[in-house]
């Protein structure tokens, strides 16, 4: 994994890791699982959640870059 630090947000870690807590391939495996339909509801729910929470403004989701890189 490129940067564990990402991951350890997107998991709600406590600490710093200097390892990954898992093997990068388990969120391939999972992508591949859930599959396109599964992503854009996750992309959707994602989405919704900033909206309601405040994170980001509605005027912010006119337009929306995803970075694939992590």
């Amino acid at each position: 994994m490129e940067n564990p630090s990402v991951l350890a947000v997107f998991l709600r870690l406590e600490f710093f890791q200097h390892e990954a807590p898992i093997d990068a391939s388990t969120m391939t495996r999972w992508r591949k699982r859930i599959g396109l339909q599964g992503l854009e509801e996750f992309l959707k729910a994602s989405i919704e959640a900033a909206l309601q929470t405040g994170t980001v403004r509605p005027e912010s989701s006119e337009r929306i870059n995803v970075d694939t890189t992590v």
